[in-house]
């Protein structure tokens, strides 16, 4: 009886110092898949701006938390109107936000038909344990996870 309290309170003991570690490899795992996401998702906006021939945007809405992946298609009866389709949202998991976007006009990554962006920028994720994930995109288009 008393070997079984004792394995008991080994099992315990370990499980007490394990749960932490978990609840920091989960936050991270979660950074990690987002920043996966939004990277995969830059890159179609560009592959797709180059295919389709329209510009596709991805806009950050920092106040919601969450990204939007836009094209653009002119009207075909008069040229200076633009039409905006809405072709994926998401919002990002919680406990993981946009802590800041650098360079992008107008908190958005508009890719252009020969797949370059008008302005290149960064955007930075962060998760509760202040751990973060930065995401570039090259003048000529070419996005990086950092």
């Amino acid at each position: 009886m008393i070997e079984l309290l004792a394995v008991i309170a080994v099992v315990s003991i370990v499980l007490l110092i394990g749960i932490p570690s978990l609840s920091h490899f989960s936050e991270s795992a979660g950074l990690r898949t987002e920043c996966d996401t939004l990277s995969a998702v830059l890159k179609l906006a560009q592959q797709e701006a180059v295919s389709q021939q329209y510009n596709h945007i991805v806009r950050f809405d920092t106040d919601q938390n969450q990204w939007t992946l836009i094209r653009e298609e002119p009207d075909v009866s008069n040229p200076d109107v633009v039409t905006e389709t809405e072709v994926q949202k998401r919002k990002l998991k919680q406990g993981i936000s946009i802590k800041e976007i650098n360079g992008f006009e107008n908190y958005q990554a508009e890719f252009i038909p020969f797949g370059a962006v008008s302005n290149a920028g960064s955007v930075i994720l962060e998760n509760n344990a202040e751990k973060q994930c930065v995401i570039s995109v090259s003048p000529a288009g070419f996005v990086k996870k950092e």
